[in-house]
This record gives C-alpha cells, structure tokens and sequence, in this order.
C-alpha cells in the first residue's frame, strides 16, 4: 500500500511538472520581428520669435506583418503612443504608417495650441514641447517589454516627464498586469515587500529626505519590468515623493518574487526556462 501511494505521488509530481512546461512553452522567435525606427524633429518656423512649438519622437516599433501577434502589439503600441484611451481625439491612427501617423498627430496638437494662444495679449509669451521616445528593451519567446518615455513642458514652474513598461505576453499579444504575475492571495505580501524595499531605498540614499515621500506603505502597479534577475517597479514624479526626487525605482530579485509568482506566467515561465 505504501509503495502504491508512493508511486501515486511520483507520477502526481510528473503530471504537475509537465504541465507547468506545457503552460510554459511557445513557438515564438524573437528572431522573426523586424523593427521600424523613425526619429522625426519638429520645431516652430522662427516667424515668431516669442512662442516656440517643439516635437521629438525618436520610436522604434515591431513591423513584422506576417505575424497577427505582432500586429497586436504594434498597434497597442501606438494607441499608447498617441493617447488613443485617453482622449476622445479627431487623429486617426494610420496602424501601417508609423511616420504618417506622427506628422498627422503633429500638425493636430499644433493646431490645437495656435488656436490657444493670443497674441494681443500683453504678456503673450509661451513655449510647448513634447519629446517621446520608445524602444524594445526585452524580446524573447515569453514576453516583450518596451520603454517610453514622456516629456513634456506646457507653461509653469517646470516640464513633466515620466517613464511607462509596457509588457506583452509573446503567446497572446496581450499587455501583462501585475495581477498577471502574482497569486491572487500574495500581492498583500507583494505590497509588504514592496513597502520594506522603500524603507530600504530611503535609508541607502543620503540626497532623500523621509519627509518628502507622500507615502510609508508602497503598493504594485502595472509599471513594472522583468529583468533576467528581478522585477523592477519604476514610480514617476508626485506619484510617491515630491517633482524634485524624480522617478524611483524599487527592485524585487527572481529568489523574493517566485514563491508568490502565478505558475503560468511570463516571470515563472522566463526564469523557470532560463536557469
């Protein structure tokens, strides 16, 4: 009866293993994608020596069309790109043109801003510039993660910018949330980690002051990168601390973040798979 039990467990232990690799596997090359990378500059004509109008885009995109995953995540990519979630906006994305879609958008934004200046005002005097940039930082046949970063300067003290991870699964296409990752019951812990990590990151930097951090007790989001050895939460200006601090960046290593990882996802899967 034992050795029956025992054999039971060995092959319970198989079955659990195989599947696990089968949830694993996929057929995509990162060696299949090709990319477009367009940098397009666009400042004001100086006919007006008081208002200044400045756009760089600097984006490098997948163009691979023989692939319908491929073509999923350019064009998520490019919604993101031009605020197409944000704003009920009269642009219309050209998904195959990259380059007619950034001139398209610049000569919209431009006409926008024009409309809004006077210059019969006294004090009539602006600059507006928008700077974007993204670029693949990881392809390989579990997941793809991009990097864009934003800035922006539209009157007032300062300019804005930020920094968005931007993952998709390489099966589905699809972006992966953070709820992706992590077992519905550990993002509790995730968050403690998280939290512990900050007190960690505040003590070993002598430039940041406690009492310019908005929070004590840090929690997840979607703005995360998975790395060969970590998962790296980035938190952009006002979120957690004061414009002056800029971004953080809070790193949680493979060893800390696998017992709470989902089996099938694209963190289990990468560091289960490259080991």
């Amino acid at each position: 009866m034992k050795g029956n039990k025992q054999r039971y467990l060995v092959s319970l232990c198989l079955v659990v293993l195989l599947m696990t690799m089968a949830s694993c596997s996929n057929d995509f090359e990162p060696k299949e994608i090709t990319w477009e990378h367009i940098s397009i500059e666009h400042i004001q004509p100086e006919d007006d020596p008081q208002a200044g109008i400045s756009y760089k885009f600097d984006i490098e995109l997948p163009s691979t069309r023989n692939r319908s995953i491929i073509t999923s995540i350019r064009n998520r990519l490019m919604e993101i790109i031009f605020a197409h979630d944000l704003f009920d906006d009269t642009l219309a994305i050209k998904y195959d043109n990259l380059n007619a879609t950034i001139t398209s958008y610049i000569s919209h934004e431009k006409s926008l801003i024009l409309r809004m200046a006077d210059p019969n005002d006294p004090f009539y005097f602006w600059r507006w510039e928008e700077h974007i940039t993204l670029k693949p930082l990881e392809a390989n046949p579990t997941f793809l993660v991009f990097e864009l970063k934003s800035y922006t300067y539209t009157g007032g003290a300062h300019d804005n910018f930020g920094t968005k991870y931007i993952t998709f699964d390489a099966e589905t296409g699809r972006i992966v949330h953070y709820t992706d990752l992590w077992m519905p019951d550990s993002i509790i812990a995730l968050n403690h980690l998280l939290s512990d990590k900050l007190f960690e990151y505040k003590q070993n930097d002598a430039n940041l002051d406690d009492a310019e951090f908005w929070i004590e007790d840090l929690f997840a989001t979607d703005n995360f990168r998975i790395t060969s050895d970590s998962i790296y939460f980035t938190y952009n200006p006002y979120e957690i601390a004061a414009y002056c601090y800029g971004e953080h960046t809070i790193g949680i290593s493979t060893e800390e973040a696998m017992p709470y990882l989902r089996k099938s996802s694209v963190a289990f899967c990468y560091w289960t798979n490259n080991k």
